[in-house]
Parts: C-alpha cells; structure tokens; sequence
C-alpha cells in the first residue's frame, strides 16, 4: 500500500480508519472506481476493483468482502442483476450490498431493494462510512481499556 496522501477540507472522509475493511467497487466508469478506490484505500481498507458484473462475482467469491458497492447501471449486466446473483451465492449469509447512484427515481430506489440492496448517493455514503468507521474505532479502544 502506498503512504496516504495529504488531505484537503474537501475530503473530511478521507482518514485512516480503525475498522477496517474489504470493500468489493464495481463501476464500469473507471474514473468513478478510481475515485471510490482511492478514498477508501486512503481511509485504510482493502479495496478490490470489478469494471463488471461477471468479474464482480467472481471477485466475491474468491475474496468474501465485507460490504460491496456498486453501479446500478452497467453494459451486460446491471447492479440489480449482479446483486441477485451474489445473493444467490451466499446462502445463510448476508453482506451489505450499496448502490451507489446518483439516480432517485422511486423505481430505481424499490429495484434496488427488492434486489437485495440499498441505494444510496456516493457522497453520502462516504460520509456515512467515515462516521461508521469513527464510532467503531472509539468503540473498539473503550472495550480494551
């Protein structure tokens, strides 16, 4: 892993974190996977990359992420195809599967839940994880006092 960068008052996520974790991206925009990747590698997660759903899937089953995040729209197969498939691959199991979309159309957000996931803006999301990633870091330092 390379040394972090420095960081700028716009990327107030972008911190190691305490948790960390494996995180599956799957965009076909490379810039957009770039983007993601480089966040949470920043923020000190394992961070693998699929540009497809095809690759996705094997990934998942090779690597057993911790949360996956992906694009709803994709050539070939879309984020609510792949989402049933990882589904079907984990029986009795259950990772957290976020769609990160800028789309909000109320079919967009039922499709992705009825898939088997949750959408949500990428911005957002990011935000959500840096505060998810604080809260359980202090956590985990309390337990070990």
């Amino acid at each position: 892993m390379t040394p972090p960068k420095p960081l700028t008052a716009a990327e107030p996520w972008a911190t190691p974190s305490h948790n960390p974790m494996t995180v599956l991206v799957v965009d076909d925009q490379d810039s957009a996977r770039a983007v993601l990747a480089s966040a949470l590698d920043r923020m000190g997660h394992r961070v693998i990359e699929a540009h497809e759903a095809q690759w996705a899937m094997q990934l998942f089953q090779k690597h057993r992420p911790d949360i996956v995040l992906l694009d709803v729209a994709m050539p070939g197969h879309d984020g609510f195809w792949l989402t049933r498939q990882l589904r079907d691959i984990e029986p009795g199991s259950w990772t957290p599967i976020i769609f990160l979309s800028n789309q909000a159309k109320d079919t967009d957000i039922w499709q992705g839940m009825e898939a088997g996931g949750v959408p949500c803006h990428p911005v957002r999301w990011l935000h959500h994880l840096r505060a998810r990633c604080d809260h359980n870091g202090r956590r985990h330092t309390a337990a070990r006092r």
